[in-house]
């Protein structure tokens, strides 16, 4: 049971068409999507304003952040790396950050003191994020933390 000439031409057309659409709606949508872009960068202003901070120690049972220093010691440390969404830019108040819910909610599951330390940079693109994390984990000392066990690791 062969196909007929005619009938092989004419599938060849409709899926050259079909690839010529789809990569036409593709360039379309991505030269739209990079105007779009340039628009934005132009019209929405660079926010250089610092996001509120509430790095410390907290610990079950204590309402009050405590400073962190070498006399004070916690069970885990939390840093938070990111942009200006990690670091909390927009919000009124330094307890709604979302490394202090996160520190406040480690408390209350595990009852265990968490040290808390944004590297957030309020600007920051993905682009040179990771070679500051990478810079930032090689000089921790302290332990990682496995979630499921809570027991530490090297």
């Amino acid at each position: 049971m062969g196909y007929s000439r005619s009938r092989l031409t004419r599938d060849a057309l409709y899926t050259s068409a079909a690839a010529v659409g789809g990569a036409g709606a593709t360039w379309g949508a991505y030269a739209l999507l990079t105007k779009q872009a340039r628009t934005a960068r132009t019209v929405i202003p660079h926010r250089t304003d610092k996001a509120p901070s509430k790095d410390g120690i907290y610990a079950p049972g204590r309402a009050q952040v405590e400073r962190p220093g070498p006399h004070v010691s916690a069970d885990v440390s939390l840093m938070v790396f990111g942009d200006s969404t990690a670091a909390g830019l927009g919000v009124d108040d330094a307890e709604h950050t979302p490394g202090v819910l996160l520190a406040r909610g480690l408390v209350a599951e595990t009852g265990r003191t968490v040290r808390l330390a944004v590297k957030a940079i309020v600007g920051a693109t993905s682009k040179g994020s990771r070679g500051r994390s990478r810079r930032r984990s090689s000089r921790s000392r302290s332990p990682t933390w496995r979630s499921s066990s809570w027991a530490p690791t090297t």
